[in-house]
């Protein structure tokens, strides 16, 4: 008891916990009876403890006032209110509140009014304990505002609650907004399924007009939060928008009707301006020509939790334009959206980011805009770009977010809306997704749509297989001084300088880099990429008269020829080298997806085409394959290098002769089941 008068807060908290654990159901009411006593005791004096009345106050909140007789607990509750309305201490003050809002005895309109005085004064921030009285007196607001919102029997009582929200959630004050949405986010997720509930069995009116007027009051609020980067000072905070933008966003996903246009509006200018707040870039200057955005000043960083609230508000924005005559305008969107999700997407980023990424893209994936063919380059691009992020992301680490893009993915090329249990597991739904996404069926074999599903593949061939050669030339690097093989004798190391390095000027790292998702397979994703681009070259006669296709094609021959000049080289086909060269775990994916790429390449002939590209590819092709036949007619070679390597390189030697035939390609795709690759 003595303790509770300490000077020290802390003492003064495990004093009052310490009282509280000790005393029984029975003689907790006679220790109240003793704090009362005390309580009197000290307001009796002129000059009063404050420290004992802040311990005290401490132990009946620990007590729990609710134990006192109804008699004292009416007493108890005046001395309270006298604490915590005159020029008390702060941290008095805020205990005394956190009692009375905890009795349910107490007139709840003396303490409403008691709590709008403590949030519109804005002189206690520099004061120790005001940041908590804050906390205290907006909380309790934030709980009462909300029973009175949910539980509105008319719309003037919404109006009233919504009001008194609003004014908490745009307080000057940080702590007042702060702690308030802190209190409202706790509990909206179960006021919401309570109000589902109500929804679906009596069909309410009143519960659709609850959630419409929440959802345009958050938004409204997100506004004036963003406008303090540019009128406060202190500019807008980001724990607060945090909060406001998730609690909006489960309050739209409630929603049975789409916004007003005005609201759609806003919708996308909060969040527009929140990526521009994240990324600190205009996304409106960096828009290219074609419509693409670019930004080659920053890589990928994943983004915040404010970012990828952002990016599922502008799934959402998009989403309420049901219809709209200005396709341009819903194209810029998506353009804008489908740039974050690329920025968010990222494997070192948080899962939580990802898997905003893929909701964002779930919710574009059953649009009529999106579903609708017609011949439009960008119509088509934007399509192409959504369909690869969501393949990428079902081979994400996060099982979350492999179930999301499964959804995703079932719902743009499957056309299900709700699918079953087995079409919504991600290693299903990438293997039957990807040949449809990028099918000569969807394609309409036109031909600007061919060449923009051929630029598709080819950059996914070339995402995965674009470190080969560093690959390699770290693993020659590393192994090469090691007299593990035998040596030319023009060498300028000796036998026995070779025997006693080992690994002497290896790069490699004693601790290597995690990788940050081990669950990606991108030689999957290469063979898969290889195979849809072999039904896309056998298929269509305007497959290879892009440009732009050509030179992408241009670019894996080009890799392609440079491993196989480095599997060529003197220092390495000797001995057991290229055994290990070739079944290293970081050259082996990278090597044979580039192999099965130049596979399809070598099907057809660029030899009578009029583009300068086709005939430099041509001569490339050319020369890999003379490279092929050459690594194969060495018996040490043939011998040493992996089985599916010999493969891939026997096809090559035999592409664009009569025996080659589309089944010889697919059977370099070991990885992809026979129904897969008829």
């Amino acid at each position: 008891l003595r303790c509770l008068g300490s000077k020290d807060i802390g003492i003064r908290h495990a004093a009052a916990r310490s009282l509280a654990n000790m005393s029984s159901k029975d003689s907790s009411n006679i220790v109240l009876l003793g704090c009362f006593g005390q309580l009197k005791q000290i307001f009796d004096q002129s000059k009063k403890d404050w420290n004992r009345i802040d311990g005290v106050l401490l132990a009946i909140e620990e007590l729990g006032i609710s134990l006192c007789e109804e008699e004292t607990r009416e007493k108890l509750s005046l001395y309270l209110l006298e604490i915590a309305s005159q020029r008390a201490p702060p941290t008095c003050r805020s205990t005394a509140l956190s009692i009375l809002l905890s009795s349910s005895t107490f007139e709840p309109e003396k303490i409403r009014n008691l709590c709008l005085e403590i949030v519109e004064r804005d002189n206690m921030e520099s004061v120790i304990g005001g940041s908590q009285l804050y906390k205290t007196a907006s909380d309790g607001l934030s709980r009462m505002s909300q029973n009175n919102l949910w539980e509105a029997t008319d719309e003037d009582a919404l109006e009233t609650s919504l009001m008194e929200l609003r004014r908490l959630f745009t307080s000057n004050l940080v702590d007042v907004r702060l702690h308030s949405i802190k209190s409202f986010k706790k509990t909206i997720y179960d006021d919401l399924d309570r109000l589902h509930l109500k929804m679906s069995k009596d069909g309410s009116i009143a519960a659709e007009i609850v959630i419409n007027g929440l959802s345009n009051m958050l938004l409204e609020c997100i506004a004036v939060e963003l406008d303090r980067d540019e009128n406060d000072n202190l500019g807008a905070h980001v724990p607060t928008l945090r909060r406001l933008t998730r609690c909006f966003l489960e309050t739209a996903s409630s929603m049975t009707v789409n916004g007003s246009r005005e609201e759609q509006e806003l919708l996308w200018s909060v969040s527009y301006r929140m990526v521009e707040r994240d990324f600190r870039i205009s996304l409106s200057e960096e828009i290219t020509k074609s419509g693409a955005i670019i930004h080659a000043d920053t890589e990928p960083d994943g983004g915040n939790a404010l970012s990828a609230n952002a990016v599922e508000m502008m799934a959402v924005a998009i989403s309420w334009r049901e219809s709209s005559d200005n396709n341009n305008t819903d194209a810029d969107r998506m353009e804008n959206l489908l740039w974050v999700v690329g920025r968010l997407n990222n494997p070192h980023a948080s899962w939580r980011s990802r898997y905003s990424a893929a909701l964002a893209l779930e919710s574009c994936c059953g649009l009529p805009w999106m579903k609708r063919r017609v011949p439009d380059e960008r119509h088509q691009s934007i399509q192409l770009e959504m369909i690869s992020h969501i393949l990428k992301m079902l081979q994400d680490s996060d099982p979350d977010v492999r179930g999301v893009a499964a959804r995703a993915a079932t719902k743009h090329c499957l056309g299900l809306q709700h699918p079953d249990e087995e079409f919504s597991l991600p290693e299903w739904t990438l293997e039957r997704t990807f040949p449809l996404a990028f099918s000569t069926e969807s394609a309409d074999t036109d031909q600007g749509t061919v060449s923009s599903l051929i630029n598709g593949l080819v950059e996914i061939i070339l995402e995965c297989c674009g470190d080969l050669l560093s690959a390699m030339k770290h693993v020659q690097a590393e192994f090469k001084p090691t007299g593990c093989f035998p040596r030319s004798t023009t060498s300028p190391l000796d036998k026995g300088a070779t025997t006693m390095l080992v690994n002497a000027n290896t790069t490699r790292k004693i601790f290597e880099d995690e990788d940050p998702n081990p669950f990606q397979e991108k030689l999957l994703l290469a063979q898969l990429a290889s195979r849809s681009l072999l039904d896309l070259c056998t298929s269509c006669e305007a497959a290879q008269s892009s440009h732009h296709s050509l030179t992408l094609m241009q670019h894996v021959s080009d890799l392609c020829e440079s491993a196989l000049t480095l599997l060529l080289e003197e220092d390495l086909t000797a001995g057991g080298f290229v055994h290990d060269l070739s079944r290293f775990p970081s050259i082996f994916p990278p090597l044979h997806g580039i192999l099965c790429a130049t596979s399809v390449l070598t099907m057809r002939s660029l030899a009578k085409a009029e583009d300068e590209t086709a005939a430099i590819l041509q001569e490339t092709l050319e020369r890999i394959q003379r490279s092929a036949e050459q690594l194969l007619s060495n018996r040490e070679s043939a011998r040493y290098l992996h089985p599916e390597i010999v493969h891939a390189l026997q096809v090559i030697r035999h592409g664009q002769t009569v025996d080659m035939a589309k089944e010889d390609v697919n059977g370099v795709f070991f990885l992809l089941n026979e129904s897969m690759v008829t």
